[in-house]
């Protein structure tokens, strides 16, 4: 869309319209609505990118950002403890290096080219940096430090790429990179299954599991759950043509059932059920329709955790085990260790590299172990206290931007991230994400917490809109 005329005024992030003249024709009233309602929707970013640059978008997304092929070396191995013997530079290869040297590129042009919309996008999620900037401190402590730094370095192009897209690029425009990206790994996993099956399927006991060109098969569900919702979101926004959402949908869906994540499927009908009460609370413009929202939206939840509570293997009824499938054996073994080091943590990465306490864990645990297996304690445990601390509060400016919806008119985008938000935070009760240092969860947490504090924004520059339209109808 075109930036706004020079008669409108722009007051820092936030678009206030001046008054109409009394004076003012009507068609110079019809321009200067359209202006105001393109300062709304674009405020200071939001440009149509050509072919070539959404071209170059949709390669990153799917190889480094979403992973396929990454650990190309890793998928001719037989089994898990070959795959664990491999190291870290064989595990992401040539590919990742080549999809990393093209965010680099990418990332610099931008920053060269529209320096104001970086810097405005940091601002806007300077939480984020700081959780960033913490993650390399405590890489000083990890077993093989300069390791650890480099995989630091390469959740900072994530966040640095999460950030500048979702500044950068139209609500439209974005989920029509994200679904033609989305479309790729789908296509990408249909063609291993029917060529080449081998690399397809899980190790071990999952030998039946759909994992395309992931390593692991809870990871491939946890990517096919948010591709169901990209899809869902661009059908919905008109984003791409219909058969093309469509085929996004369904091809997500089968992926995700056959991924045999039964986590991420509780986790999407989850998201879907709480998008309902939230779509209706921003739909309306009634103060106490948006308060009954929320409450029953709050009396939903407690009598699901009421149920849970009652029954007494709440996991067996969508075919877990008591134990969270072997968590409730890891959970106090990490805790443990974590009140050894309360405060530092013992770096990131610590899962990755060979050490006396990893060797401990895994002889304690009886089975060896890639991570915690829980958000929280991994943040302790990998990060310290200011780590788990920087992590909640992460979690907590996102959770706070979502109920803003039920009170605040917000735009509709921001239902798009609730809907991700909800998927990370199942996910996060039972797998180490965001610092996981083999999967790029990192660009999902910068993606979602930028994309609703954009919303939030949005939300301070609504009111105005809404109160220079109804001016210009009075007039």
């Amino acid at each position: 869309m075109a930036r706004m005329q020079s008669d409108i005024p722009i007051y820092d992030n936030y678009f206030h319209a001046s008054e109409v003249p009394a004076a003012e024709s009507p068609i110079a009233q019809g321009s200067r609505e359209r202006n105001v309602r393109a300062a709304y929707l674009d405020r200071n970013t939001n440009q149509d990118i050509g072919i070539l640059e959404k071209a170059l978008l949709v390669v990153i997304l799917i190889f480094p950002i979403m992973q396929n092929f990454m650990g190309l070396d890793t998928y001719l191995r037989a089994s898990e403890a070959a795959l664990n013997e491999v190291s870290t530079a064989q595990k992401y290869g040539y590919v990742a290096k080549l999809g990393y040297g093209l965010i680099i590129f990418w990332v610099g042009v931008q920053i060269l080219q529209r320096p104001r919309i970086v810097i405005s996008a940091i601002n806007q999620n300077i939480l984020v940096l700081c959780f960033l900037v913490w993650i390399l401190i405590t890489s000083l402590w990890a077993p093989q430090p300069l390791s650890a730094l480099n995989t630091g370095g390469r959740c900072a192009l994530q966040y640095l790429i999460a950030l500048i897209l979702v500044q950068k690029l139209t609500p439209t425009e974005l989920l029509n990179t994200l679904t033609w990206a989305a479309a790729g790994t789908i296509v990408i996993t249909f063609a291993l299954v029917a060529i080449v099956p081998r690399y397809a399927y899980d190790f071990g006991i999952y030998s039946n599991a759909w994992r395309g060109a992931l390593v692991q098969k809870n990871f491939f569900g946890a990517l096919m759950a948010i591709n169901f919702i990209i899809g869902l979101f661009s059908l919905l926004f008109n984003a791409n043509k219909r058969l093309l959402s469509l085929f996004v949908i369904a091809g997500a869906a089968l992926c995700l059932i056959m991924s045999r994540s039964t986590t991420m499927v509780l986790a999407v009908v989850l998201a879907l059920t709480l998008l309902v009460p939230l779509a209706m609370a921003n739909a309306t413009t009634n103060a106490r329709d948006r308060l009954l929202g929320f409450y029953a939206t709050v009396g939903v939840a407690l009598i699901g955790i009421a149920l849970f509570n009652i029954i007494d293997n709440p996991t067996e009824l969508v075919g877990k085990k008591a134990d969270f499938t072997g968590r409730g054996v890891i959970w106090p073994v990490v805790w443990h260790y974590i009140q050894e080091n309360p405060l530092f943590g013992y770096g990131h990465t610590f899962w990755i590299f060979d050490s006396r306490i990893r060797s401990e864990i895994w002889v304690r645990c009886g089975w060896v172990i890639a991570h915690a297996h829980n958000t929280y304690l991994d943040f302790w445990f990998q990060l310290g206290l200011i780590g788990l601390v920087l992590g909640l509060l992460i979690f907590a400016n996102c959770f706070v931007n979502i109920v803003r919806i039920f009170f605040i008119r917000i735009d509709h985008i921001a239902l798009f991230y609730a809907a991700l938000f909800v998927l990370m935070m199942v996910r996060a009760f039972s797998e180490t994400i965001i610092i996981s240092p083999v999967y790029e969860t990192f660009f999902w947490i910068s993606f979602i917490h930028a994309g609703l504090q954009k919303a939030r924004s949005y939300s301070h520059a609504y009111p105005q809109y809404t109160d220079q339209s109804s001016r210009l109808q009075a007039a």
